[in-house]
């Protein structure tokens, strides 16, 4: 047995997500979409997401949330 662990191999990848808050703002621009499109163009598989259950660590209205979640993502 051996503590060391083997190093990665594999394809280079991104996984990004976006908590969605409603309508896209600046804070949405500036810490995730700028960057997404960046990466994009990096030639690295990239998985970009709307994590949605992120959206409830902070205080909601339940009748809003759905709809919350639906809005930023598209």
């Amino acid at each position: 047995m051996t503590d060391t662990t083997p190093a990665y191999c594999g394809p280079d990848r991104i996984l990004s997500g976006m908590q969605p808050t409603g309508g896209l703002h600046l804070g949405n621009y500036l810490g995730a979409l700028k960057s997404w499109t960046l990466m994009q163009d990096s030639g690295k598989q990239c998985f970009l997401c709307a994590v949605d259950m992120h959206a409830m660590t902070m205080e909601y209205d339940p009748v809003l949330l759905p709809d919350r979640q639906m809005k930023g993502p598209s």
